[in-house]
């Protein structure tokens, strides 16, 4: 008689709530238990987590005056998220603040890789939090200063963050300020608040006021920042913020501290009594006597406000990018502020360019907008200008961007003499009768500027970059009837590369602004290299995109265009 194979039963694993409890009780016999249903309600209106234990820590193995146990938290994804640790003691409301320790007492521990045991993850956190409440007083106050930003800003106002335009550095020192919006903006002096702010979409915006910068020698701890006036003028010396006060109106102040990491901004905002209170026992109009100033500002509860900085040198790279401060000062003009030339500038905003000219004379209209840097709200607007208008908003800490809105070959005397002068002339989107005439300026010119021209073939499917330095002359890239020597597709079929538009004798390529993005990357590559002086010499470089697709669409493709979505440097033409 044949007999049933047996299907072997299941074999059960251990949940990864069970694998920390079983590292509990192995580590730490007897101290430890779940939580009790009524804690786990509790517990969870203020955190996110699936299993919890509390765990004993006598208060004679560390320092910490309240905390005799803390809770270990895992959420319902554990092992593939940290393991939390809660000392709800330590709770910087409830008793003194305590370095590494958030909001309702969790700590902030080092972060471990994922894929250790649960048991040394389970020994690990509770090592480091042990280690987080031994710390000493001195080692206290090291980690508060450290880490100064993070504990400034957990007890500051909700008030939005003033902005500040300059590094925090150098001495004590005036500086400048003005309302934007429901924050104050700050800088060196009145000229860079006004820019920032004309940039930023304000017109004609109010005359800054005078505000005091105080660098202080090292960073503050909680138990020393400051409650009142009297407190915020005896750290940053009230000889020097008395002057400057306009009773009764509300003074800034900002205070600059070193860090371990880098040199950071906090706010304070001064308070004073109403005025009646103020002219209180004094005639109205009479100026206050000084002493009496002083006590008013220094009776009054301060503001703790958190401050952001959009100073150039943080904005690129968080002052640890040396290539972005050597572009700031860098000028470039661009001809040609179409769908290649648009995205070209914002990139080479975003690596730090400091000044730009704009040179188009069309307007932008709604089948623009599919590949454009601008949207359907500039339509009927300068190219030129919208552009200049969108950058200069959404990087307001730019030194200047100016639009000629016309065709380069309607530009005066002066805007030429402008351009010549830029660090790297760029022509986006090859128009050739425009860049015939710039070739034949730059030619005869004493001082000749490196200059990118770029353009894509159909589809978008190749792209070029062209570099010209010293004597190069663009017309080395032309054939004779003005067609580029150098093509990776050709012998499109009618009605697929190029389309004429219903009712018009307007031409346009049907592709969009994921298939520009190789040759945009590619122009904007080399318009760095040029600017940082990487490429002395005339360069070229072309964009082979998508190889499959221009095939497939029955173009010829040249030798070279044997991959996709590669770039290649190629010999510069002969003339």
């Amino acid at each position: 008689m044949n007999t049933v194979p047996q299907i072997p039963a299941p074999v059960a694993h251990p949940s990864p709530a069970e694998n920390v409890e079983a590292a509990l009780e192995r580590l730490w016999p007897g101290e430890w238990r779940r939580l009790r249903a009524a804690e786990l309600e509790a517990l969870r209106k203020r955190f996110r987590f699936a299993h919890a234990w509390r765990l004993d820590m006598p208060r004679a193995e560390h320092r910490h005056p309240r905390v005799d146990h803390v809770l270990l938290l895992i959420e319902d994804v554990f092992p593939l998220s940290e393991l939390r640790i809660c000392a709800p003691q330590a709770d910087g409301l409830l008793h003194e603040r305590w370095p590494h320790v958030e909001e309702l007492g969790l700590l902030c521990l080092s972060r471990r890789p994922l894929d250790r045991s649960i048991l040394d993850r389970v020994q690990l956190a509770v090592s480091d939090a042990a280690e987080v409440l031994q710390m000493d007083p001195a080692t206290r106050k090291q980690e508060f200063q450290r880490e100064f930003l993070s504990y400034w800003e957990r007890e500051a106002s909700n008030t939005p963050s003033w902005k500040a335009l300059f590094r925090p550095a150098g001495d004590s020192r005036v500086v400048f300020y003005a309302h934007h919006g429901r924050t104050l903006v700050f800088g060196e002096s009145e000229e860079q608040v006004v820019s920032w702010l004309e940039h930023s979409g304000v017109t004609n915006p109010q005359k800054p006021l005078r505000a005091w910068f105080a660098m202080l020698d090292e960073a503050l701890e909680p138990a020393e920042y400051p409650v009142n006036g009297r407190a915020s003028l005896d750290l940053v010396g009230s000889e020097h913020v008395m002057p400057l006060l306009d009773p009764p109106n509300e003074f800034p102040v900002l205070l600059g501290m070193p860090t371990e990491t880098g040199a950071v901004f906090a706010g304070v905002r001064l308070r004073c009594p109403p005025k009646t209170s103020m002219w209180k026992g004094f005639r109205p109009g009479a100026p206050l006597p000084a002493r009496h100033v002083e006590r008013c500002y220094a009776g009054q509860k301060v503001e703790r406000v958190k401050v952001s900085r959009t100073d150039h040198s943080w904005v690129h790279g968080r002052d640890h990018d040396p290539v972005a401060e050597r572009l700031a000062e860098k000028t470039v003009a661009l001809i040609g502020c179409g769908a290649l030339g648009g995205e070209l500038a914002r990139l080479l905003v975003q690596a730090g360019v400091g000044k730009f000219i704009f040179v188009d004379g069309d307007t932008l209209v709604p089948e623009n907008t599919s590949r454009h840097l601008l949207g359907a709200g500039e339509a009927g607007d300068n190219k030129a200008v919208a552009m200049a208008r969108r950058l200069a908003r959404d990087f307001p800490h730019i030194r200047g961007v100016y639009p000629l809105g016309c065709r380069f070959e309607d530009l005066s005397a002066e805007q030429l003499a402008e351009i010549d002068g830029a660090d790297l002339l760029i022509t986006a989107g090859l128009f050739l009768p425009t860049d015939i005439r710039v070739n034949k300026r730059r030619r005869d010119a004493e001082q000749k500027p490196p200059w990118l021209v770029s353009w894509t073939e159909e589809l978008a499917c190749a792209g070029h970059a062209a570099l010209l330095a010293g004597d190069a002359d663009l017309m080395d890239l032309f054939d004779e009837a003005g067609k580029p020597k150098r093509v990776m597709t050709s012998q499109w079929p009618p009605a697929v590369g190029t389309l004429a538009e219903a009712g018009c004798g307007n031409f346009f390529q049907p592709y969009g602004a994921i298939d520009m993005l190789g040759t945009i990357g590619l122009a904007a590559r080399l318009a760095l290299d040029a600017l940082l002086g990487r490429c002395a010499t005339s360069t070229y470089r072309i964009w082979l995109g998508d190889r499959a697709r221009a095939a497939a669409a029955g173009a010829t493709l040249a030798g070279e265009f044997n991959a996709s979505m590669t770039e290649r440097a190629i010999p510069w033409p002969n003339p």
